[in-house]
């Protein structure tokens, strides 16, 4: 609790919320344990948030700075609720912060909550979403949907040559295409058969991922009658066939 830090917690707790970068390094020339003393504290902010996650929720962008510069492992701390400094930089849409914390750990966009749900699912600041990917990704994830919406493979190709693991951390990565969709979601719907066997081929388990609507890529295909990509993607796994959608539907119901 806040009396176990004492007048240093209490001074500590002051700077956060006033956003004094000032009273932090005074606290922290004083006690240069400070900072790791009240990360192991719970209740010592409400929520039992750290003073990172406080500076992330009320846009303090130099006090979170000079925070990450004294203890970087602060990013990755999460509150009761499991929500990370990230999750809070996003619900209110503070790009910098957000910038920031993942030029200090990109990995920290795929924690999820107390939901069970990615930052960028139950967080949707589209502006937000497009600073993650932009930072996590750059141009290698701007690249990766130009060849998926292109249907070219070659692009593809020389993109997993650069980065064998790129097709999971934009499946781990809810919003990086619309409806939350992965890559073959997007090339069932759109009919590109070589780039969907491409995708199969490098990953066969994203026939089995769902959209929020519990769209499989089948789903897709069979609304657009690409019955060539339908072909394939029960080649993959033939009981993908037997789920259902987000009604209850049989697949093969559903579209018939």
């Amino acid at each position: 609790m806040i009396n176990e830090a004492g007048d240093a917690g209490r001074r500590l707790k002051d700077g956060c919320l006033s956003r004094s970068v000032a009273a932090l390094e005074a606290l922290i020339n004083e006690d240069k344990l400070i900072l790791d003393r009240v990360s192991s504290l719970t209740g010592f902010f409400i929520n039992d948030s750290t003073p990172l996650h406080v500076a992330a929720l009320r846009g303090h962008l130099d006090f979170v700075k000079a925070l990450l510069t004294r203890k970087p492992e602060m990013v990755t701390e999460l509150d009761s609720s499991r929500s990370s400094p990230l999750h809070l930089a996003c619900t209110k849409g503070h790009f910098e912060i957000i910038e920031e914390l993942l030029r200090v750990n990109t990995n920290v966009c795929l924690s999820r909550d107390e939901d069970g749900m990615y930052i960028t699912f139950k967080h949707m600041y589209s502006n937000s979403i497009k600073v993650i990917h932009s930072r996590v990704f750059g141009d290698a994830g701007r690249r990766l949907k130009d060849a998926c919406l292109s249907g070219s493979v070659a692009a593809l190709e020389a993109l997993i040559n650069e980065d064998e693991f790129i097709l999971d951390q934009v499946s781990s990565l809810t919003g990086f295409f619309i409806n939350d969709s992965t890559p073959l979601h997007v090339a069932s719907l759109r009919g590109h058969l070589d780039f969907a066997k491409a995708l199969l081929t490098r990953k066969p388990e994203l026939a089995t991922e769902l959209d929020p609507s519990w769209s499989l890529p089948l789903h897709l295909a069979c609304t657009k009658g690409h019955c060539e990509i339908v072909e394939v993607l029960l080649w993959v796994n033939t009981n993908v066939c037997l789920g259902r959608d987000e009604d209850g539907t049989h697949y093969y119901i559903s579209f018939l």
